[in-house]
């Protein structure tokens, strides 16, 4: 996921993203220091009837909220404000800081896998074929039949049904459907169907179904899945171990795979194969349809109704076929989010994209054609500008209706006990989020016109002693990412560049990171901590049975860093220890980088690449305009790298930030029109095995290091369980979730493979880690968090559970009285 500045919204899937970076301790009634009496409302009942507006700002909006192609935390919020989850996850006891699950659009979610034998067939689920599964694979999820759209038509199960239909559909090829067809959460057949177009008939199913001379005659390749029909996973081409079995092999083709290292004694206890022995062996037992019945009854171009694993029980309820096991308390994460659309409206504004030739939908970026099934509804959106979202009538979960002063009030209480009674919920009556700039912002803040300000890093040490400021650690770790493309960077010399062919040098990508000094350049942003890997410390990955498990804790984690880094430990080393020396990385080492820069120089004067001895490269920075501390940023790293060029032969480097971009990421990425950008990857925090991906698998993510490398042909060999594995980047990515080769091994395997991998792609280059992100910010008097007492699991709350000291009335007529408010 990638992240935008703040999250305004915060359903349980996005409070899995944070932990606590601190304590605040703020009064139960607002306390606004002030040299006169205060004369302030203390909210001690429920359900108050009133306005309660929260109004906050942005620097840029989101301008695609489609939940089928949705990308940044920007475009995510959007959805949080007008969608409710299946489930969530909120405070038990905020003393004892416990969680507990809690449904929303689902009533209940429970294991069905022992009444649904018949599924594992019929969606070619891969298990270990006992009679009675005992893993989990089918999940009944029962839906809440008080469930409408705004426009009060209701929410059934053939609406999720149609909505899955549409979000894997090969017509679309939607961005968001990669977590439905591959991935732990996988939905069996998701892949088949979401790649029912490929040329070909693939066969997914435990035997292969089709006659020799059927096979030997047809038009079409025939592919078997020989990962299910052989257990082939993990299987390489015999003599080549290099060459990985794949799962989709035609069935005649005569490569013989065997396991890893196999020589031909062993080949042959090994059961070694070839597809084509496959057919010539076993196909007496096949059955004689021909290629059309092939076609209509087990070719892998089939209906949705057929291939894949979401299917409806009745009006209300829907079950979950897993194409690989999930422990019910990670299906229930996955399931904090829905995959729902309204399903005519989306059909209605569909067309095909000439460039494409996929289907698009004009859904999700605009007031009309947003459709809430949330608490609130999108009341106006101006592009650039404002977004309002007011509360939706027809949501369900209004428990309460008030008539007061002639007005409708709408409020809500929890169906669940926290701190051991049930509490008011979602109290905002409007959200109005503006666009601002930093100075704006600041000045509306103090005058009690906005709910929350982010302030500079120069600013939070005004604010020090304030109580209403919060910081809370995020997943995202900032970075610089490259094209690294010769013949792309060559095009942006002529376009204001100059030298931008420095970073197809190793060194000198190596050299840049070197020559930052991160503890110097967080200074830039309150709250910002020194990056130098990958993920950060709150990645877990077994959090529900040891929530100890932080994966940057453990010792395959450090020691890739510290072996990336090129530190020492041991007897006779500057440290004694790995914790020693893994603690003592900062990600900057100056004098190597002048010796790095001066090899780069010489390397690419030799080539005869460099015209001159300047650098000049303009970075996209941001989507919204550039702020403070997006200028001291840039300026911070200038100064670093002139540091780093001294005696290199280079005279002179400069990056330009530059801000109002629409798609940095695809900017560098894949169209290679600017050769650095700036942003950040987090999320996945409870299954960091999932991570590599958006570095790894184009098909999953649009890469923003697309430029750079192949990850699908660039292989890796790695010591698995004491072997020698060959896989490309890809393969050895996806091995590590869902139905992958090693997705199921126990977590020492898991962490050894993520570890050298995310060793193994920092040591490209290609990106660049310079800090861990935090929400660091003010709020205002006006409302006040549930607890201050931080939960990774359900945060401070959230807009879910947030209160009001004042209505919007009452806090119009305090600021006209106050003037300027001191939140220092």
């Amino acid at each position: 996921m990638k992240n935008s500045k703040k999250l305004l919204f915060t359903a349980m899937s996005a409070c899995l993203l944070l932990s606590a970076c601190g304590e605040k301790k703020v009064p139960d009634v607002p306390d606004v220091p002030d040299e006169g009496e205060k004369k302030e409302p203390v909210r001690d009942k429920k359900f108050v009837p009133g306005n309660y507006t929260y109004r906050t700002w942005s620097s840029s909006l989101g301008d695609n909220w489609n939940p089928f192609s949705w990308e940044t935390n920007a475009d995510n919020s959007m959805l949080g404000y007008v969608s409710t989850p299946f489930v969530d996850m909120a405070p038990l006891d905020t003393k004892e800081q416990t969680f507990q699950w809690v449904y929303d659009m689902a009533t209940e979610v429970k294991d069905v896998t022992a009444d649904c034998a018949g599924d594992f067939a019929k969606y070619h689920v891969a298990y270990s074929g006992n009679a009675v599964p005992t893993e989990q694979f089918v999940y009944q999820i029962s839906l809440n039949p008080n469930a409408k759209w705004e426009n009060g038509d209701p929410i059934k199960a053939d609406d999720y049904i149609e909505s899955a239909k549409l979000l894997l559909s090969p017509e679309y090829k939607h961005y968001r459907a990669n977590t439905y067809y591959s991935g732990e959460s996988a939905v069996a057949g998701g892949n088949q169907y979401f790649n029912s177009d490929l040329e070909g008939i693939y066969n997914p199913v435990t035997f292969p179904d089709i006659a020799s001379a059927t096979a030997e005659n047809a038009s079409n390749t025939v592919y078997i899945d020989v990962w299910d029909f052989w257990g082939a996973k993990g299987y390489t081409k015999f003599g080549d171990d290099t060459v990985a079995c794949p799962r989709w092999v035609p069935i005649n083709d005569e490569t013989v795979y065997a396991k890893p290292g196999s020589t031909d004694v062993q080949a042959k206890e090994s059961d070694a194969f070839s597809a084509k022995a496959l057919l010539e062996n076993y196909g007496a037992y096949f059955s004689s349809m021909t290629l059309a019945q092939y076609e209509i009854n087990w070719g892998y171009q089939k209906t949705y109704e057929e291939t894949v694993g979401i299917y409806k029980v009745d009006d209300y309820k829907i079950n979950y076929v897993l194409q690989t096991a999930l422990d019910w308390n990670y299906f229930m994460t996955s399931l904090t989010s829905t995959w729902l659309v309204k399903v005519d409206e989306f059909v209605a504004r569909s067309k095909v994209d000439a460039k494409t030739g996929l289907k698009v939908a004009d859904y999700g970026n605009s007031a009309a054609n947003t459709f809430s099934y949330g608490p609130y509804k999108l009341a106006s959106f101006e592009e650039g500008k404002q977004v309002v979202f007011e509360q939706n009538p027809a949501w369900y979960g209004w428990n309460k209706v008030v008539e007061a002063d002639g007005k409708t009030y709408y409020m809500s209480e929890t169906d669940f006990l926290v701190n051991g009674e049930k509490q008011q919920q979602y109290q905002t009556t409007k959200y109005v989020i503006d666009v601002l700039t930093q100075s704006t912002a600041k000045l509306m803040f103090e005058k009690g016109l906005l709910n929350d300000y982010t302030p500079t890093a120069q600013e939070v040490k005004d604010y020090s002693m304030s109580t209403q400021i919060y910081k809370v650690d995020e997943t995202y770790t900032m970075s610089l990412f490259f094209c690294t493309n010769e013949e792309k960077l060559a095009a942006m010399d002529q376009e204001g560049n100059k030298n931008s062919i420095a970073l197809s040098n190793h060194d000198f990508r190596e050299a840049f990171s070197l020559a930052i000094d991160r503890a110097e350049w967080v200074k830039t942003t309150e709250g910002y901590k020194p990056a130098f890997a990958l993920m950060n410390s709150l990645y877990y990955y077994d959090i529900y049975n040891d929530p100890s498990s932080q994966y940057r804790k453990t010792e395959q984690a450090m020691k890739a860093i510290v072996e990336l880094y090129g530190v020492e430990y041991g007897d006779g080393k500057e440290f004694a220890t790995l914790k020693e020396a893994y603690d003592s990385i900062t990600g900057y080492n100056l004098s190597k980088a002048k010796t790095l820069m001066k090899s780069a120089y010489d390397k690419l004067s030799q080539d005869g690449k460099l015209n001159g001895t300047e650098i000049v490269i303009k970075v996209a920075y941001k989507k919204g305009a550039l702020e403070d501390d997006d200028l001291a940023q840039v300026k911070k790293l200038n100064e670093f790298l002139s540091a780093a060029i001294e005696g290199s032969g280079f005279t002179k480097i400069t990056l330009q930030a530059v801000g109002n971009l629409s798609d940095r990421y695809g900017a560098v990425g894949q169209e290679g029109t600017y050769a650095i950008g700036y942003g950040a990857w987090g999320g996945a925090a409870f299954y960091p095995f999932r991570n590599l991906d958006v570095y790894m698998d184009p098909e999953s993510y649009d890469l923003h290091e697309g430029l750079c490398w192949d990850p699908t042909t660039e292989k890796l060999t790695l010591k698995v369980k004491g072997q020698d594995v060959t896989m490309t980047y890809q393969n050895w990515s996806k091995s590590l979730t869902g139905g992958g080769q090693f997705a199921n091994e126990d977590f020492d395997t898991k962490l050894d493979i993520l570890s050298a991998l995310e060793k193994q792609f920092l040591g490209f280059y290609y990106r660049i880690p310079l800090a861990g992100s935090t929400s660091c910010f003010l709020l205002g008097y006006q409302q006040k968090y549930f607890t201050n007492e931080y939960q990774i699991m359900y945060g401070f709350g959230g807009a879910r559970l947030m209160k009001y000291s004042f209505d919007d009335a009452e806090w119009a007529d305090y600021i006209n009285e106050k003037g300027t408010l001191n939140y220092k």
